[in-house]
């Protein structure tokens, strides 16, 4: 075997996983010194909850609760946050959900130096990624920077299961697309794909259990470690995909796992000729024929209605996004050709399965 010149630079992430690591909160933060602890979540019942269970491991050190964290983290609420954070004078961010605090945390983290901690309950892999996009405009930019990395991130199978199905399922289907897009990214390389490789199988075996049994504690492990996986492959770079997905959700409102889950098939059809050695991986590690017919088929087993018609994008928002799309192109393997985009979208909007190779009509 021949190893081909590459670069891949690791994060210094402390990784606590495990059944019941969430017990462990107060002396994680106590071996970082932090005092002044601010602890973000959703307003949802269940996050609530759970940020109230931290705050009582960490009883007089918390000095505050945030819990307006929204989904494509709009520049507005960062500013809010960010905010709170420097009134509070907080040396710790304690982030407890997916992706929409998880990328509230991190805006903190661009406007003050503190300790950042991740306790995860989805799939999202965004926890284990220094870069974050946010909302202005009916648009979603996108933020790198190193600040944002994480001190520590707590993934605990136990808080996933009163994640309801219905979430999960596409949940973990956006940690399947950063896994799969992964391997034909800018970045892509032996170690990145070796990562992308092991959360798709995880992903793709676990997912299916996940839905049809909330409480299969196990499954529940190998789709937290798949999302593990996922948010370490995110460094080999984004294409098509994400640009798509972005898109569909920065500036159409379609629920940020949703879209990914939609676009997923589809955006790897439309790259299918142009990386097949990337193909070959993906049906290896899905145990499937065709990679992207195996995406799709696996979004259905997971019973995801994939009408994008039926999440709040119609055919009347098509002409706009392909337009957004080419106005600010990612580095994708294929060039982007606003007739094949357009009729990528046609097929998500009606529910259809992604096209065979044979099947092309441009």
């Amino acid at each position: 075997m021949t190893i081909e010149p590459f670069t891949y630079t690791p994060l210094a992430i402390k990784i606590c996983f495990g059944n019941g690591r969430f017990s462990e909160l107060e002396q994680i933060v106590s071996s970082y010194s932090a005092n002044r602890i601010l602890i973000l979540s959703t307003n949802s019942d269940r996050a609530k909850d759970l940020a109230k269970k931290a705050g009582g491991q960490l009883e007089n050190k918390v000095v505050g609760y945030f819990d307006e964290c929204l989904e494509q983290v709009p520049v507005d609420n960062a500013k809010k946050v960010q905010s709170l954070a420097e009134r509070l004078a907080v040396d710790c961010v304690v982030c407890i959900g997916g992706g929409s605090t998880i990328g509230h945390g991190k805006a903190v983290a661009l406007k003050r130096n503190i300790t950042l901690i991740h306790i995860v309950t989805t799939y999202s892999g965004s926890e284990m990624t220094i870069s974050q996009g946010f909302q202005e405009g009916g648009i979603k930019r996108h933020t790198h920077d190193a600040r944002m990395q994480a001190n520590c991130v707590i993934y605990d199978p136990v808080l996933t299961t009163s994640l309801p199905p219905w979430v999960s399922g596409p949940s973990g289907m956006n940690a399947m697309a950063h896994c799969v897009e992964a391997l034909y990214g800018e970045y892509a390389n032996p170690v990145s794909d070796l990562l992308a490789a092991s959360g798709i199988r995880a992903l793709a075996d676990a997912l299916p259990k996940v839905v049809q049994n909330p409480d299969d504690l196990a499954a529940r492990g190998d789709a937290l470690y798949g999302a593990y996986m996922s948010g370490l492959s995110l460094s080999a770079g984004m294409a098509l995909h994400h640009q798509v997905a972005h898109v569909l959700g920065g500036s159409f409102g379609v629920p940020h796992a949703i879209a990914h889950t939609l676009a997923l098939p589809h955006t790897i059809a439309y790259n299918r000729e142009a990386v097949p050695s990337a193909m070959a991986k993906l049906m290896a590690a899905l145990r499937s024929e065709d990679g992207p017919l195996g995406l799709y088929d696996l979004a259905r087993n997971l019973n995801i209605n994939m009408k994008l018609q039926d999440h709040g994008f119609t055919a009347e928002n098509i002409d706009r996004a392909v337009n957004l799309i080419l106005e600010n192109p990612k580095n994708n393997p294929r060039a982007l050709n606003s007739t094949a985009i357009r009729e990528m979208f046609v097929d998500m909007v009606e529910g259809r399965p992604p096209k065979m190779a044979d099947e092309r009509r441009y």
